[in-house]
């Protein structure tokens, strides 16, 4: 393994934010990546703030991601809101070193978090 693949596959650890276009709605995920394993905390914040779902710093987290294949992972999302589970796929662009949050479900309870958006990092 090259130090570039080493460093490909911890490009992940860090600060992801996504903002909508009217500024109502902001996501961030707090990742960190042990190999092709991913966990993490999120916390959105929808209608301009009176929607929250977010994960406390003291819980258990609530993103659980494996490698699928190259630069994509899929596992699941805890809602802080309703707790319910929700299977997704993060993509890094490791080009533009942007990520592609898509759902794979789409549960009937209530939750915030946005789907088929590229999030930025904020911070590594």
């Amino acid at each position: 393994m090259t130090n570039q693949q080493t460093s490909e596959q911890e490009m992940l650890s860090g600060t992801w934010y996504w903002k909508s276009t009217s500024n109502d709605n902001e996501t961030e995920f707090y990742l960190i990546q042990n190999g092709n394993e991913i966990t993490g905390k999120h916390c959105s914040s929808f209608l301009g703030g009176t929607k929250l779902d977010c994960i406390e710093n003291n819980a258990e987290d609530s993103i659980t991601l494996s490698l699928v294949s190259e630069n994509v992972y899929e596992g699941t999302i805890r809602s802080g809101f309703s707790e319910v589970v929700i299977n997704i796929r993060l993509s890094l662009n490791p080009d533009n070193n942007t990520l592609y949050f898509k759902q794979l479900s789409q549960p009937s309870e209530e939750y915030y978090l946005p789907n088929n958006v590229f999030m930025t990092l904020a911070q590594p």
